[in-house]
């Protein structure tokens, strides 16, 4: 951390937070079949940025909302 600046005692206080105000209470969860409308819907209904992605009880990866706008731009 002495290379970010972070004073260790900032470290320490921030290692001894607990984790259950981090922690969202449902996690916002698409297949990868899933249209970018609902995806987009889901995120908004979340008030999130990313989405995981689970087909089946398996986690295939992370959407974002940067990651959709960029491949909209790139399809554009």
């Amino acid at each position: 951390m002495r290379h970010l600046g972070i004073s260790k005692e900032y470290v320490s206080e921030v290692l001894a937070l607990e984790i259950d105000e981090y922690v969202l209470p449902k996690m916002a969860v698409v297949n990868s079949n899933t249209a970018i409308s609902k995806a987009l819907a889901v995120m908004e209904g979340a008030n999130t940025g990313y989405l995981f992605v689970v087909d089946k009880g398996e986690y295939r990866g992370v959407v974002s909302i940067m990651g959709i706008a960029r491949k909209m731009l790139e399809s554009g």
